[in-house]
């Protein structure tokens, strides 16, 4: 049975492999290689591809802030189908804490929205993120790896479709980003 459309974070599996299996397998990988496979586009949107998030309160200097995080590297590959791209990829999120944090963790919600070739939005899926900073680190790197199934024509090419990125953002951290890019043009 075929999963749902759909984003998910897979369980891991381990296979064992025997030794004729890994030589067979080492054989193979001599062979002519496959064809190249143009997987669809993933892009980390400008305006949500980073947060900063501040305690409860008026203030909105340094003092306040209690992490920041932003995209550091999204990567994976597909497996093209007649009517379906079945997707594997690993976000890398990097985070900062802020001097307000006084829980040492830090927690937010990306999103994944896959875009037709026609542009419109087939799905949208929002994915809950807890990072915790150990001992005495104040900047951490988080991985974590999603696999996604998107339902297609026989005629529409993989790379026609495009998966954005970003962070979940109140109005308030999506008026600070933009205000942060306004401020530095080299951002954009």
């Amino acid at each position: 049975m075929r999963d749902k459309p759909g984003m998910k974070r897979p369980r891991s599996r381990t296979l064992p492999l025997t030794g004729a299996v890994l030589a067979g397998l080492l054989l193979q990988a001599c062979a002519q290689p496959p064809p190249p496979v143009n997987c669809p586009r993933v892009r980390v949107l400008q305006e949500p591809g980073s947060i900063t998030r501040f305690k409860e309160g008026e203030g909105r200097d340094i003092t306040d802030v209690l992490f920041q995080a932003e995209f550091a590297e999204v990567t994976g590959g597909c497996l093209i189908e007649a009517n379906s791209i079945e997707l594997d990829f690993t976000v890398e999120i990097l985070a900062t804490r802020g001097p307000a944090d006084t829980e040492k963790a830090a927690s937010m919600s990306i999103f994944m929205a896959v875009q037709a070739p026609d542009r419109t939005f087939l799905q949208r899926n929002t994915f809950d993120i807890d990072i915790v900073f150990p001992g005495n680190r104040s900047r951490v790197s988080y991985i974590d790896e999603y696999a996604g199934l998107i339902p297609k024509t026989a005629e529409q090419e993989p790379d026609t479709f495009t998966i954005y990125v970003g962070f979940e953002l109140t109005e308030e951290e999506l008026q600070f980003n933009r205000e942060q890019l306004e401020q530095d043009p080299q951002q954009q």
